[in-house]
């Protein structure tokens, strides 16, 4: 069957205006949307969604972002659990730190590698083994498994993080390790430079996407789209094609059912930036005008449409003709089950 399934995460949540501003509505997206059939879709966020459209269960448990990525490194397959560790930034605001990623503090690659090996050599020990093969992106594991659920950095970015913090039987050992992490970095060269330049130190780590390998996922796609490690891993374990250099051509007839990851609305909706979020969706208005001609002449089945928040739109040929559906804002759709 050609069918393209597309992921947008970000899609359905608009940051919202600046004070004062308001941004032009969308009427070719929120036309489309409203034609379609919408089902729910498993996963919360572009991990777990990208997880669930293979089979891989993370309804009462986290995506296994760390032990996926590991296969797309080439570490060794085993049993064990893994959680990601990613550095990040805190800023106090109050009683409370909000939590950033290093993107918009110009940290490089280097200062990211320098930090991962202290905190290598500080928490490898007790049975813990750590892996920094990337930087920005560890991975420990801990001699008796996980025992948490977690929200991913960007369920957390910009917010309190003691309201994101892992939850679970094993909670409390891995609260002791984020304000361990944090003493550590705070006294490491790296952050001692950068705060001597004024810049902002990296002074602290978000874990996320724990569990143990899962079983080989379902083959439900033939060819996915995307750059990233997740899905160069689960592409792996599928024994999938994988594309991470260009998106698939509308010209041509999909011949087998497709993934296409589309993320450039993610970035302005963490940073909550409005004019940028509205820049990439006129982007993403003329690159689905493509793949709407594909679905209109014949060459496409079907198209998939996801924001990665619960929801899915289903379009085929016929849904293009429902003029009689009224419309929705994006922020409408956000999480509908």
């Amino acid at each position: 069957m050609s069918e393209l399934c597309l992921l947008l995460p970000g899609l359905t949540a608009p940051p919202p205006p600046a004070l004062g501003q308001q941004l032009p509505s969308s009427p070719r997206i929120t036309r489309l949307l409203s034609r379609a059939d919408v089902a729910p879709l498993p996963g919360v966020d572009y991990e777990s969604t990208l997880c669930g459209l293979f089979g891989i269960d993370t309804a009462n448990q986290d995506a296994p972002v760390a032990a996926i990525e590991r296969v797309a490194l080439g570490l060794p397959r085993d049993e064990r659990c893994w959680i990601l560790v990613e550095p990040v930034c805190l800023r106090p605001d109050q009683s409370r730190l909000l939590l950033f990623d290093t993107l918009d503090f110009d940290v490089s690659a280097q200062e990211l590698d320098s930090l991962g090996r202290s905190f290598a050599e500080h928490f490898q020990r007790d049975g813990r083994l750590v892996e920094v093969n990337e930087p920005g992106r560890w991975y420990l594991s801990p001699p008796a498994g996980c025992g948490v659920r977690s929200h991913s950095l960007g369920e957390a970015f910009g917010r309190n993080m003691d309201l994101f913090l892992p939850r679970g039987e094993g909670r409390l050992a891995w609260h002791a390790l984020l304000n361990e992490a944090q003493m550590l970095l705070f006294s490491d060269p790296v952050n001692i430079d950068r705060e001597a330049l004024g810049k902002m130190p990296v002074n602290g780590v978000w874990l996320s996407g724990s569990g143990p390998l899962p079983a080989a996922p379902e083959r439900r796609y033939e060819r996915i789209h995307a750059a990233g490690l997740l899905a160069r891993g689960v592409a792996s374990l599928a024994g999938v094609a994988l594309d991470d250099s260009r998106p698939p051509d509308p010209q041509r007839r999909l011949q087998l059912p497709t993934l296409a990851v589309y993320d450039r609305l993610w970035r302005p909706t963490l940073r909550a930036d409005p004019f940028a979020w509205w820049e990439e969706l006129l982007r993403l208005e003329r690159w689905l005008e493509s793949w709407l001609a594909a679905l209109r002449s014949g060459r496409l089945e079907s198209l998939r449409l996801s924001g990665c928040d619960g929801t899915e739109f289903r379009l085929r040929r016929r849904h293009l003709l429902r003029f009689w559906r009224a419309t929705r804002p994006l922020s409408g759709w956000a999480g509908r089950k």
